[in-house]
């Protein structure tokens, strides 16, 4: 059971609740551990920070919306809670706002930063296990296993346990799914079902004690989703894709072949689970977003970027390295495809057939029924079920959808929302995604994209590409044309080169070998499994057992019914 607050700091309450084993594995490390580093330089982290705030839109852009789904935003945000914990939070010398920033060097960055995860595309996130550290109290750790155990159902075995909606026996509103069950768990479950005590709750330390309490950090905090991963209850979108596979699971249970027994049924589900979801990563959500011929490229070739990294990772066994690269610049991308609202069910938008809430579900609303939002100052522990999710509007983004149906593009403009996150720091650099990224990644030191590309062999943009749009002037003062902040610049070569559709030369090579070296680097992976015909296995392969073909995120959500 992980437990990471959302976007805590060393100085929350939080930064002491996990003591780090000392082994040789460096969980982060670099792909390019020998290019140009930076040095401390206040001139820098000014331009940096002017860059940030000029990109946060002020104004709704002509042509904002890109060709894809709002879906794969929140999948790319599933993905990265599943393999990374860590670069988005301060650690041991680090304080991302201070005016006097300076890059760490590099040898302690890696020596010294641990990933809470086992970097592999395993999805403990959704089922939950203990993070790569030891909680300091014994109490901790036996809370968190209890946790874990009462995350499977007791009435169904093999399946885990989800909630409904809170909706009093009334009009459903949201259609599907049809029974109903479309939360996550909540300790307030847990707590009248008598499998947690307030006793256990303050027994536990204080980090820890302050995860399942509201604001007095005594009373329980009802609301607090029980899940694997904590983030996925940070916004509303992508708890509701949480959900996805906790019903795929289920599914998988109560559809599994005669030959398996009620005794193998969860392990056969979750290892199906799994391999569907490392299948659906690199052949649906990648091939979304990268080149087809260059993704077919990697593919054939096998992530040789990654093999190389890991080998030099000193990483042995179960953990899998993660690239400093990928994890803090080059898949943070996403971020630019997040909206400021939209279509979010039949209660929002046009195509009403209830009372309308709002034109739009907006950012804030989305972060505010969650269970670290404003579910318990409503008077629930369960989502209102005028608020679950209508995937129609979010998976499709066909001809004539609405705009609010489509993910931004992948641009240097991020939503206005991003400009003041909703996580109780507003008005200071923790609050501003866009300097916050460009901090971090000054702060970790990692290589200029110009270097990056070189050692890749791939010809950058030109000075004339970036420091065109209404940006430029931007870069040019802040001299940052030549040595480009890495998460800028593979945004800005989207921009250039694939008109924010998708994914330049350098962010597909980071993010595409990343991701296919996770899981070729796992023996546990779909990759190294064959299927009933002596091939590599692949979802279509459950069809032998009477399943249907679940090789698209679309036919998962039909398969949980929260399609039609």
């Amino acid at each position: 059971m992980y437990c990471q607050p959302v976007h805590g700091g060393p100085t929350g309450p939080y930064s002491n609740v996990y003591q780090f084993s000392g082994d040789a594995c460096h969980s982060f490390d670099y792909y390019f551990p020998d290019t140009d580093a930076q040095a401390k330089d206040p001139t820098r982290v000014a331009a940096l920070d002017a860059l940030g705030l000029a990109m946060i839109q002020q104004d709704p852009a002509k042509g904002a919306n890109s060709t894809l789904p709002p879906v794969l935003t929140y999948f790319g945000q599933f993905i990265d809670h599943d393999i990374t914990a860590g670069t988005d939070r301060d650690g041991a010398g680090e304080i991302i706002d201070d005016p006097d920033l300076a890059p760490r060097p590099r040898d302690e960055v890696r020596s010294e930063k641990r990933n809470m995860r086992s970097g592999r595309l395993d999805l403990d996130s959704l089922y939950g296990g203990l993070p790569d550290g030891v909680p300091q109290s014994p109490a901790d750790k036996a809370f968190l296993d209890k946790l874990v155990e009462a995350m499977r159902s007791r009435t169904f075995p093999g399946q885990m346990r989800i909630a409904f909606y809170d909706n009093d026996g009334e009009d459903i509103g949201v259609p599907l799914p049809t029974d109903r069950a479309g939360d996550v768990l909540r300790l307030g479950a847990l707590i009248k079902s008598g499998l947690v005590t307030e006793a256990e709750i303050q027994g536990l330390s204080d980090g820890m004690r302050k995860m399942f309490t509201i604001d007095d950090d005594t009373t329980p905090n009802p609301t607090r989703a029980i899940i694997g991963d904590a983030r996925n209850d940070e916004n509303l979108i992508v708890a509701q894709f949480h959900l996805v596979f906790l019903r795929l699971h289920n599914r998988l249970v109560q559809r599994r072949p005669g030959h398996v027994s009620k005794s193998e049924a969860f392990e056969w589900a979750r290892q199906r689970t799994r391999w569907i979801y490392q299948w659906l990563v690199i052949n649906d959500y990648l091939r979304r977003l990268c080149p087809h011929q260059a993704l077919d490229d990697i593919l054939a070739a096998g992530p040789g970027l990654y093999e190389n990294f890991r080998n030099s990772s000193g990483c042995i066994d179960e953990k899998l390295p993660l690239p400093l690269e990928f994890s803090a610049a080059a898949f943070r991308f996403g971020h630019s495809m997040v909206r400021d609202a939209y279509d979010w069910n039949t209660f929002f938008g046009t195509e009403t057939t209830h009372p309308q809430i709002l034109p739009l579900a907006g950012f804030d609303l989305l972060f505010a029924f969650t269970g670290s939002g404003e579910l318990g100052r409503r008077g629930t522990d369960q989502l209102p079920a005028n608020w679950g999710a209508d995937w129609e509007r979010m998976v499709f983004a066909g001809d004539g959808a609405p705009p609010t149906e489509f993910a931004r593009k992948i641009d240097t403009h991020l939503a206005l929302e991003l400009g003041s996150l909703p996580d109780g720091m507003a008005g200071t650099i923790m609050a501003h995604l866009a300097q916050r990224n460009l901090r971090r990644g000054h702060l970790l030191n990692l290589p200029s994209a110009q270097s990056c590309a070189h050692e890749l062999g791939i010809t950058p943009l030109s000075g004339a590409e970036l420091g065109g749009g209404d940006l430029g002037q931007v870069l040019a003062d802040g001299d940052l044309i030549d040595h480009t902040p890495l998460w800028y610049y593979v945004l800005r070569e989207a921009e250039v080169t694939r008109d924010g559709q998708g994914l330049g030369p350098l962010g597909t090579q980071l993010v595409a070998q990343t991701l296919l070296g996770l899981v070729v680097s796992d023996p546990a992976s779909y990759w190294h499994q064959t299927d009933t015909a002596g091939d590599r296995w692949s979802p279509a392969d459950l069809m032998a057992d009477g399943l249907p073909d679940l090789s698209s995120l679309e036919a998962v959500m039909r398969f949980t019914g929260q399609l039609d």
